[in-house]
């Protein structure tokens, strides 16, 4: 995998094992998964420790630093495991699982392409990682990276819906990191008018 999250160069699919039935090939992508998302639980618990560490007062600087560490390498063995395992599966499966965004949130990215949900929810927390390593550029490159994951995930080019709000309230995070209030509070607002016409939006589906 490069440093930005999913390997530039296309992974094998990994298909089912030589005389292993349906029910068996889906039960080993179900651990996989599995495996997958305690990763990245793994990743947002030490991610929001950092974030305690910086804004606390008796806690030292490189006790952030520590669990920015600890969120990269558990980021990093969740991403292998999204190459090795799932990447490729999840169509063969024929599954339609949502994966968790930033945070927790249930976003609803799953559906028409489990792999894409997943690659998503592995982006956000690495820009949340490189934010927090005040690598700003680097994390709105990845917030794009996202976000392009979540429309594949979605079946959809649209610009609006969760994945929009997922998309903006972590653009205003970044922002509001590095000093643009005035910015921070555009996209904090796209987030939260997303969220209210995205019930609107499905009704008319």
């Amino acid at each position: 995998a490069d440093g930005d999250g999913a390997a530039a160069a296309p992974a094998a699919v990994a298909m089912p094992e030589s005389g292993e039935d349906g029910a068996a090939a889906a039960e080993r992508y179900a651990r996989g998964e599995f495996q997958f998302r305690m990763h990245l639980y793994r990743a947002k618990v030490a991610l929001a420790g950092g974030r305690e560490s910086h804004g606390g007062a008796t806690m030292a600087v490189d006790a952030a630093h520590q669990q920015q560490r600890l969120a990269k390498k558990e980021l990093k063995g969740g991403l292998e495991i999204f190459q090795h395992k799932l990447r490729g599966r999840g169509r063969l499966m024929a599954r339609g699982a949502t994966c968790d965004a930033l945070d927790g949130s249930n976003v609803g990215l799953g559906g028409a392409d489990d792999e894409g949900a997943q690659n998503a929810s592995a982006l956000y927390l690495k820009a949340d990682l490189e934010n927090q390593r005040s690598n700003h550029a680097k994390s709105i490159k990845l917030l794009t990276e996202a976000r392009h994951a979540a429309d594949r995930a979605a079946g959809t080019s649209e610009t609006g819906g969760d994945a929009a709000a997922v998309y903006h309230h972590n653009l205003a995070c970044v922002h509001q990191s590095t000093g643009k209030v005035h910015l921070a509070l555009h996209h904090y607002a796209r987030a939260i008018q997303e969220c209210g016409a995205a019930p609107a939006r499905d009704a008319l589906r």
